[in-house]
C-alpha cells in the first residue's frame, strides 16, 4: 500500500508555509488553501492543486509518484490596494515561486508528511480584474515522490 494518498492537500499546505513565511513582505494577505475555514478577506493568496494524477495510472505498475497542477492565486481589491502594492506582492510571490530550489523550501515544510517535492516547474502567470478585484495567478507543476516506503 502506498502512502495517504492526499498529495494535493500536503502540497497546498506547504505552498502556504513557505508563504507565511514570507508574511513580513506581505503584512496584509490572508493565506489560504482550498479548506480555509475563516472568512475570505481581501487581499489573500491561495494555494490550490487544481488537479493531481498518480504517475502510472492505469498501467501495470502505479509508481506512487504524482504530477499536481498547482495555482497560487493573489486577490485584491483594486480600490483598497492599489495597483502598485498589488504589483509589489506579484513581485514578492514571484521571487518565492520563481526561484532555484523551491523544492528544498517544500520538502522542509513537509518535512512530517508522507511526500517528498522532487521538482517544481513555474508555468505561465496571468492577470485579470474581475468584480473590482486585481487577480494575478501563477501555475506551475510540482512533482512528488512518497518519502516513505510502500508497505
Amino acid at each position: 500500500m502506498m502512502p495517504y494518498q492526499t498529495p494535493d492537500t500536503k502540497s497546498e499546505n506547504a505552498f502556504a508555509k513557505i508563504i507565511a513565511a514570507r508574511m513580513d513582505d506581505i503584512p496584509k494577505a490572508q493565506i489560504l488553501t482550498r479548506f480555509a475555514a475563516d472568512d475570505i478577506a481581501l487581499p489573500n493568496i491561495a494555494a490550490v492543486a487544481e488537479t493531481a494524477e498518480p504517475q502510472g495510472a492505469g498501467l501495470e505498475s502505479i509508481t506512487g509518484n504524482w504530477t499536481l497542477q498547482m495555482k497560487i492565486t493573489l486577490q485584491s481589491d483594486f480600490r483598497r490596494t492599489g495597483a502598485a502594492e498589488h504589483d509589489r506582492m506579484v513581485g514578492v510571490l514571484g521571487d518565492l515561486l520563481i526561484a532555484d530550489r523551491l523544492e528544498d523550501d517544500l520538502n522542509a515544510a513537509m518535512a512530517d508528511e508522507e511526500f517528498h517535492a522532487m521538482r517544481w516547474t513555474p508555468g505561465p502567470r496571468t492577470n485579470r480584474v474581475e468584480n473590482g478585484r486585481l487577480i494575478t495567478e501563477q501555475a506551475g507543476e510540482l512533482l512528488m515522490m512518497p518519502s516513505k516506503p510502500a508497505v
